[in-house]
């Protein structure tokens, strides 16, 4: 067999590419989490450490809670990159219809059940004392009236990514910012609330986004390659999306987990603003995460398609150009966050405890130094996916 060689000028437009749809995919997800952070800052200056405190209880269920939306955005992006570069529409549509229904059912189910039993969630998650307790439960019942619509948003981007739609993308990841920050300042200055209103604030900031990305595939067929039909949904269809999401959701079930037994122990210390100083780097990571996540999304959703394809030699090219980026990035926040930590620990955790504060920049310090790894592990991570090595990638995810 005769070997081909991609030629310069093809590898220079893969990497145009590559950058474009990474951008996109860094926003939406700076967009999904810039409410929490949103809510730090607010609760930081208005309601105080104990606040703070809240946020880094409620960090592992905020995780747990993404892994519905995480995994089925990663299975369905998996198989729908593949049919699309093999020409098949019709299967991605019943991909593109499933997911839609498996994601807001399921965040939907996950909600109510974590409002019914949400005393017990707060005890879980290492909030006992009184009043830390009394404001975890109310943060949690304002943000779960979000968690479907943050859920769907996060099913739908991929669609929208696939069909070139990268400037509503951005457009609806400035208007979640910017609600949320109006809402919350509304909370705040209009009607002095406490850790529900904020929550609320946030949910309202997730609600209406939703609604302008979601729009785009209800105008009309000749706007969107996908349509949604409850025809060709299946439950061996929506197995399939979970098992090939598995190891994202089963990397986040492990972090969150992580989450709930680290609080649990710090509180065990009766230190509190240790549970502080874990929240505001939980916080941060989720922020900056995006330096190691969009490269390894972006690596997953063009996989499938050089796979359809049997292009092997963009493959390849495709994981050195996502390693490559996922290694500048991180190192560059590192480096930042290292020099830039007290100012860091200062901004998001408001206090007059020279203790917390020194242990907060220590806690930024040490933990940013193992970001370029993640940059490692989620490229090798997302390639197992997009290969269908389905079993190492859930071993190693629940390692990770």
């Amino acid at each position: 067999m005769e070997k081909t060689y991609r030629t310069k000028p093809d590898n220079a437009i893969l990497r145009q590419l590559f950058r474009k749809a990474e951008l996109s995919y860094a926003v939406s997800d700076v967009s999904k989490v810039i409410g929490p952070i949103v809510d730090l800052m607010f609760i930081s200056i208005f309601i105080g450490p104990a606040g703070v405190t809240v946020m880094g209880y409620v960090s592992p269920l905020i995780a747990l809670l993404g892994l519905i939306g995480s995994n089925i955005s990663s299975g369905s992006r998996n198989k729908v990159s593949a049919l699309l570069g093999a020409g098949k529409i019709e299967e991605a549509n019943s991909i593109f219809s499933a997911s839609v229904v498996l994601g807001g059912g399921l965040s939907l189910i996950a909600s109510l059940g974590v409002l019914l039993f949400c005393s017990g969630v707060s005890s879980i998650l290492g909030a006992n004392e009184p009043p830390v307790f009394e404001m975890t439960k109310l943060y949690i019942f304002g943000y779960m009236i979000g968690v479907p619509f943050v859920t769907l948003s996060r099913v739908l981007t991929p669609y929208l990514q696939m069909e070139g739609q990268y400037r509503r993308i951005s457009a609806v990841s400035m208007l979640t910012t910017a609600i949320d920050i109006a809402a919350d300042a509304f909370v705040v200055f209009v009607l002095h609330g406490g850790m529900f209103e904020i929550a609320l604030a946030t949910s309202l900031g997730n609600i209406v986004p939703f609604f302008a990305g979601a729009a785009f595939f209800f105008q009309g067929k000749s706007h969107s390659v996908f349509r949604f039909s409850l025809k060709g949904i299946s439950p061996k269809l929506c197995g399939e999306i979970m098992r090939l999401g598995a190891p994202s959701g089963i990397f986040m079930g492990s972090n969150a987990a992580g989450g709930m037994l680290i609080n649990n122990m710090l509180t065990g210390f009766n230190m509190r603003y240790l549970v502080a100083a874990y929240g505001v780097f939980s916080q941060i990571t989720v922020f900056v995460r995006s330096s190691w996540y969009a490269p390894s999304d972006t690596l997953l959703a063009f996989s499938g398609i050089f796979i359809g394809e049997e292009d092997r030699n963009s493959l390849k090219e495709l994981q050195k150009i996502a390693l490559t980026q996922a290694l500048i990035y991180t190192s560059a926040v590192t480096a930042f966050l290292f020099a830039f930590a007290a100012q860091t620990a200062g901004i998001f955790l408001k206090s007059n405890d020279p203790e917390a504060l020194r242990i907060c920049v220590e806690c930024i310090r040490v933990a940013c130094l193992s970001l370029p790894f993640y940059a490692i592990v989620y490229n090798f991570n997302y390639y197992l996916m997009a290969v269908k090595r389905l079993r190492f990638s859930n071993l190693y995810s629940f390692l990770i």
